[in-house]
């Protein structure tokens, strides 16, 4: 302040505008509407996919600096997350009864069981591989990085659509996911 104006003057200049004269932290949601213009989307009807109107989007999740690295960690850990292991039957596991299939003694033959047993074909396995979970813990600060890079690369590429709600969304019948 130039020192041409007395104290009362300072003072009136200081408390009419405190964002000139005093410096505080501003917090990430601030900086980033502060620094960049806000992003827009459409938002989309999701039955007949027409457009509703426009929607600001979140600074922060929208205007990330997508890096590889992050975007890689997180569809690595949704891949593993949602891995499925085939599995192998146990002799157990198998249909069929547990009848006896000849005689013990008296037919010349090697005594057997029935027919589930792992050396005949169709028969079990003796120890078939079992299901097991493939997913990790995430830090939960790569997470959110990495989805929003995602989401910030999807909106730059033109490929992110919004919509107004799922309550009209039904699975196609050839999935054969309705049960």
């Amino acid at each position: 302040i130039n020192a041409e104006y007395g104290e009362e003057e300072e003072e009136e200049l200081l408390s009419s505008s405190p964002d000139v004269f005093h410096t505080r932290t501003l917090t990430v949601h601030e900086a980033f509407r502060r620094f960049r213009p806000p992003r827009h989307a459409w938002l989309h009807s999701f039955s007949d996919l027409s457009k509703r109107g426009l929607v600001e989007l979140h600074p922060v999740m929208f205007a990330a600096n997508p890096r590889i690295d992050q975007i890689y960690e997180v569809i690595k850990w949704q891949d593993q997350c949602t891995r499925e292991d085939e599995i192998a039957y146990m002799r157990s596991e198998l249909p069929g009864s547990g009848r006896k299939l000849r005689p013990q003694k008296g037919t010349g033959m090697a005594r057997i069981k029935d027919k589930r047993a792992p050396h005949f074909q169709y028969g079990g396995r003796p120890l078939g591989r079992r299901p097991r979970d493939h997913g990790y813990d995430i830090d939960l600060n790569v997470l959110v990085a990495g989805f929003s890079a995602i989401c910030t690369s999807k909106y730059a590429q033109g490929d992110f659509y919004l919509v107004d709600s799922l309550k009209d969304f039904t699975i196609p019948p050839c999935l054969g996911l309705n049960r």
